[in-house]
């Protein structure tokens, strides 16, 4: 069951990632439902596999689009992936 959590902005982008899509007989969600839940959410679905090369490019091409959106006044010529202007000792960029 997927838990939808979503805070209304206009700065935000969401991208649903199904990954391991090379892993058919393990799959617990359609494709079809996925795209149908992405749409109703008016977000972005992308279906990938590493292993297999499928849509990974695609994705990070998607996501720097989508940051080259965002209006340098709006976060002062900067971008903080996790919102946090900290380093991140984690190397997690996601937080």
């Amino acid at each position: 069951m997927v838990k939808w959590y979503w805070k209304k902005s206009n700065k935000n982008t969401v991208i649903l990632v199904g990954n391991k899509c090379d892993l058919e007989n393990k799959r617990k969600i359609s494709f079809e439902n996925g795209n149908l839940f992405a749409k109703d959410k008016g977000i972005f679905y992308f279906e990938t596999s590493a292993k297999n090369d499928v849509n990974v490019s695609l994705l990070f091409e998607k996501v720097a689009e989508e940051i080259s959106k965002i209006k340098d006044t709006e976060f002062n010529g900067k971008i903080y992936i996790n919102n946090n202007e900290e380093n991140n000792d984690s190397g997690c960029g996601c937080l």
